[in-house]
């Protein structure tokens, strides 16, 4: 999209010389200037065209990051989860001697 925009931008200011070599020489501006036109309102259309791409791709940029802070979110939040009922599982070990314990209840767990 560059690329074609900065080659429309070589031919409007190559049609402008054009433009003003005829102008002061008395050749027929008519048809340059209608060159000049058609390339200008080319050029406009690439830039419109450019914007649209640039505001479709913030919206994409802006829902995958939404998404993806989401997902990590539910990852630590399942981490932090995960680290507690390990915690307990641990002290609830150690306070029963040595016996698993399957209670998941911090209240009830003493530490060392």
């Amino acid at each position: 999209m560059s690329d074609k925009n900065r080659q429309l931008e070589h031919e409007i200011h190559e049609l402008e010389d054009k433009l003003k070599h005829s102008s002061r020489s008395g050749g027929d501006t008519a048809k340059l200037t209608a060159y000049l036109h058609y390339y200008k309102e080319k050029y406009e259309h690439a830039i419109s065209e450019r914007d649209d791409y640039h505001r479709q791709i913030t919206s994409i940029e802006v829902t995958v990051t939404k998404k993806w802070e989401a997902k990590y979110h539910r990852v630590m939040k399942g981490n932090r989860e995960l680290k507690e009922r390990h915690r307990t599982l641990k002290v609830s070990y150690r306070s029963t001697g040595g016996h698993a314990s399957s209670s998941s209840d911090s209240s009830s767990s003493h530490s060392d």
